[in-house]
């Protein structure tokens, strides 16, 4: 039977092809995609749908429909799959609502009870009109989710006081009788300073100042 979508691919295309399949580049379905193509490849092994669908355990209808997607929709998409224009599943909430959300949470808990619950903060969210009806659980992930980036946000910060402190240029503090506070923390004394260090400094790590030199 002959065919209604025919795969034939260029030299570049099919050196792409190779690539994927050789070093497992992206997701196991776009390596079968790739290993599909190659067999189905006119101007090449032009394996039939069927012996393709049994070498790599698939529909023959699978098989049918990539033929299809290289042929109508370009070899980028028949290869990386199709891209969803909208998300699965439609965002319940906004950034200005979450947003409501957390400024409700932070705020006094009502009367009669010592902290928020999930349950209450939903009802106070439909009280203060920012959604029409919203479930707990939604706004146990919202507070989750925000919790959460701001958690990392705080390590991140952290980390990058820590490198700029550890990246300053050390001053050689010994003329003084005072040791920078890296060194004295990490316990090794400045090379080409005054031989008196402290007592408390373990000449254990060497690092060459050029203050110092």
């Amino acid at each position: 039977m002959q065919k209604k979508y025919v795969v034939r691919l260029s030299d570049e295309e099919r050196g792409t092809l190779r690539e994927v399949v050789k070093r497992l580049k992206g997701t196991g379905q776009k390596v079968r995609r790739a290993q599909i193509l190659l067999k189905a490849d006119a101007n090449g092994p032009d394996w039939t749908d069927a012996r393709i669908a049994e070498a790599f355990s698939c529909r023959t209808h699978t098989v049918e429909l990539l033929r299809q997607r290289l042929v109508e929709c370009g070899f980028d998409e028949a290869l990386d799959g199709k891209k969803r224009a909208t998300p699965p599943t439609a965002k319940l909430l906004d950034g200005e609502q979450e947003a409501k959300i957390i400024a409700a949470r932070l705020g006094p808990s009502p009367k009669g009870y010592a902290n928020w619950t999930l349950r209450l903060l939903a009802r106070k969210v439909v009280e203060l009109g920012i959604a029409d009806t919203v479930s707990y659980e939604t706004v146990r992930r919202t507070l989750k989710k925000r919790l959460f980036s701001r958690i990392c946000g705080w390590i991140f910060e952290g980390i990058a006081l820590v490198f700029q402190e550890l990246t300053k240029k050390p001053r050689c503090g010994w003329a003084t009788g005072q040791v920078p506070w890296t060194h004295r923390r990490l316990g090794y004394p400045l090379p080409g300073c005054d031989p008196t260090e402290p007592d408390s400094v373990s000449p254990s790590v060497v690092i060459v100042s050029d203050e110092c030199r």
